[in-house]
């Protein structure tokens, strides 16, 4: 077996690569950008959660660890649809569901 730096060297000695072109919306099947795409639009337009999990304050978990784990009381639950909730109370985690709008105040999921 070859390293990784020795397989991108071999195709990079032996690929050419394809002239940008530009193509209709209906001809973009399977293809790639060249250049970078930016929306004018934020997309989701808020913050979402990228995973089912607990959503919480990141500071409020700074003195966990494997030793001296933390418990936290699960205050309420939020779906995807669902609109942004008031923040948890200090030290209180909310059940959180993919897509969901993050409650306010808080900034990390633990799945």
């Amino acid at each position: 077996m070859i390293s990784y730096a020795d397989a991108l060297n071999l195709i990079d000695a032996n690929v050419e690569p394809l002239d940008a072109r530009q193509l209709g919306l209906g001809e973009i099947g399977h293809a790639a950008t060249a250049d970078p795409v930016a929306s004018r639009l934020n997309v989701p337009a808020f913050a979402n959660a990228a995973m089912d999990g607990f959503a919480l304050r990141a500071a409020d978990t700074s003195a966990a660890s494997a030793e001296a784990p933390l418990r936290r009381p699960v205050t309420g639950i939020v779906a995807a649809g669902d609109a942004p909730g008031d923040s948890p109370p200090r030290g209180a985690a909310v059940e959180i569901m993919t897509g969901a709008p993050m409650p306010r105040d808080c900034d990390a999921v633990i799945p």
